[in-house]
């Protein structure tokens, strides 16, 4: 019989050497892309931890709505609605 744990980096190395293991969140890193439609108008949107970028829209409504739609999301920075 089987069983599985996993075992962080960090506890290897405590581990093998000693000391403590510690994280550094400001240097922390992810992203998001994201295949958008609205109308007819087809777009890219990717949200990192340090902007969010709109890719491929052709119209300025769109870019427009996108962007009020960021304005209300506490979550990116903007003002809860």
């Amino acid at each position: 019989m089987f069983s599985n744990h996993f075992i962080h980096t960090e506890d290897i190395f405590v581990a093998g050497v000693g000391g403590s293991a510690s994280t550094d969140s400001t240097e922390d890193t992810w992203s998001a892309k994201f295949s958008c439609s609205l109308g007819e108008d087809t777009f890219t949107v990717t949200i990192t931890r340090e902007y969010m970028l709109v890719n491929g829209f052709e119209l300025d409504e769109t870019l427009a709505a996108v962007e009020t739609w960021a304005d209300k999301q506490t979550a990116l920075g903007g003002q809860s609605a």
